[in-house]
């Protein structure tokens, strides 16, 4: 991730349903020594806002202030 500057990358259930389950930062990844643990264990899984595609960065504000 740090190759290309990515900060995060977000992980879905599957790709037919594309629900968001978590996200893998380099926060997540900074201290991982054993690189065959699954995502999953080591993936942000709680406290996730989402939004629309088409929402505005004004409206974007207000969900991460509730």
């Amino acid at each position: 991730m740090g190759k290309y500057r990515i900060s995060g990358v977000p992980i879905v259930d599957n790709k037919e349903d594309r629900n968001l389950v978590g996200i893998l930062t380099n926060r997540d990844l900074r201290f991982i020594e054993d690189f065959s643990i699954k995502i999953v264990d080591v993936m942000t899984q709680e406290n996730l806002i989402t939004a629309p595609v088409n929402t505005t960065l004004e409206e974007a504000e207000k969900f991460s202030k509730t």
